[in-house]
């Protein structure tokens, strides 16, 4: 099965991230409480991707790491 590599893991967020910014600049109609739960939550996602590590593990998957 293909895996991802965790630097197209973090892009694919990124964009996810950017989805949630815009919807909640550009849905003018919707109560302004919506799109700032939108705009927070596309924020939230970027400073996660912002604070990851895009290098692998060097233990292996699912190793803890403490």
């Amino acid at each position: 099965m293909p895996r991802l590599s965790i630097r197209t893991h973090l892009v694919l967020d990124a964009l996810s991230a950017l989805t949630f910014v815009g919807a909640g600049i550009l849905m003018r109609r919707e109560p302004a409480r919506d799109r700032a739960l939108l705009v927070g939550l596309g924020l939230a996602e970027l400073a996660c991707v912002a604070l990851s590590d895009d290098k692998p593990d060097s233990q292996g998957p699912m190793t803890p790491n403490w």
